[in-house]
């Protein structure tokens, strides 16, 4: 039988150990420091509470809406016959993003946070912009503006995420997945 070293049973007694656990607490907290974190949002603890309320309520709206439809309707080559069905329902979609971003404008502007928050703004505005445009190019029966608009929704749906987790509100972002 050999011998067993102390020091790799028992590494509580390898000093090193604690110089490395506090090394990495001092690396952990100065990268908590700039990075912010979850409990410390870009627009501020309270700001921020108002503002998921906000897109919780927006949310609400848009499950109420029910589920969309036309499963089988594909945006990128559209059937322009399900237009007028379509827009019914983007109708409602335009109550609901009209409603979010008047009631995100409501909460003024916060004392942080000031340029994601005015990004956020924008891409929620963007949101309502589009999908007016999608609502008049379903009227016209104009099947390429309706396709272009929906790719433009996609990269404007990635936009709001990340505008809205720079503004420390993530949950902002599920208003329209």
């Amino acid at each position: 039988m050999g011998t067993v070293n102390a020091r790799s049973t028992d590494d509580r007694r390898d000093p090193g150990r604690y110089a490395r656990l506090l090394a990495t607490l001092v690396i952990a907290t100065i990268t908590v420091g700039c990075t912010g974190s979850a409990s410390d949002p870009g627009v501020g603890t309270e700001f921020a509470a108002k503002a998921v309320a906000v897109c919780d309520h927006a949310r609400e709206l848009k499950q109420a809406q029910g589920a969309f439809p036309l499963p089988d309707f594909n945006p990128t080559q559209p059937d322009v016959s399900k237009f007028p069905e379509v827009a019914v329902f983007l109708r409602k979609t335009a109550t609901t993003f009209e409603t979010w971003h008047s009631e995100m404008q409501a909460l003024g502007e916060p004392s942080s946070g000031q340029a994601a928050w005015a990004d956020l703004l924008d891409q929620v505005k963007r949101h309502v912009d589009l999908n007016a445009d999608q609502i008049t190019a379903a009227g016209r029966g104009d099947s390429a503006t309706f396709s272009k608009d929906y790719f433009a929704g996609q990269q404007t749906q990635a936009a709001l995420l990340q505008a809205a987790k720079a503004a420390g509100v993530p949950e902002c972002a599920k208003v329209d997945r």
